[in-house]
């Protein structure tokens, strides 16, 4: 299925993918923003469907991130999130054809947190190292990484992304074995 902005819902219009450092094929990306798309409208629709259709949210592939992150999210602030933009970045190495199921996974783990960003539910604080999480502060230095309740609803997320891309890969091969 071709991507065409056409097929997208109206909120989904400011998803951008973009290559921010690198050269990258255009066909790797073309098959990245096919599987954003189809997560976006099948996988996650519901989620996203409150989602405000002004924010724009850029996937950015990089070589830039730490250490071994292989993708991240902004976490805005209350004035940062007045500009409405969101970005996420996805290691590049995650375009390679073997890793699709690992950018299926952090892709849908990240999207799950630029929703809670767009929502509101997940503020940076301004001055802490602590997040607002639907109105309370909790400290990042006091919960462990896999606890905080962002993370868990991210988790969630990527098994959903894993699985649908797992399910969809199932059909299309027994598709191919039917017309054999």
């Amino acid at each position: 299925m071709p991507f065409s902005l056409d097929t997208i819902p109206p909120i989904y219009y400011n998803l951008h993918m973009i290559n921010a450092t690198t050269n990258i094929p255009s066909h790797k990306y073309l098959k990245r923003v096919e599987l954003i798309q189809e997560l976006l409208t099948e996988t996650f629709k519901d989620a996203w469907r409150n989602i405000d259709s002004s924010f724009t949210i850029d996937i950015l592939s990089t070589r830039d991130l730490d250490g071994d992150t292989y993708a991240e999210c902004d976490v805005l602030t209350k004035e940062e999130r007045k500009e409405k933009k969101i970005e996420i970045r996805l290691d590049e190495l995650l375009l390679a054809d073997c890793l699709e199921y690992m950018f299926a996974g952090y892709l849908g783990h990240e999207l799950e947190h630029a929703r809670q960003v767009a929502t509101g539910e997940l503020v940076a604080h301004p001055t802490e190292n602590a997040f607002i999480w639907k109105g309370g502060k909790i400290s990042l230095d006091y919960l462990e990484y896999k606890f905080r309740p962002w993370e868990v609803l991210a988790f969630e997320a990527q098994e959903k992304a894993i699985d649908f891309l797992a399910k969809k890969k199932q059909k299309n091969m027994q598709k191919e074995l039917a017309s054999a």
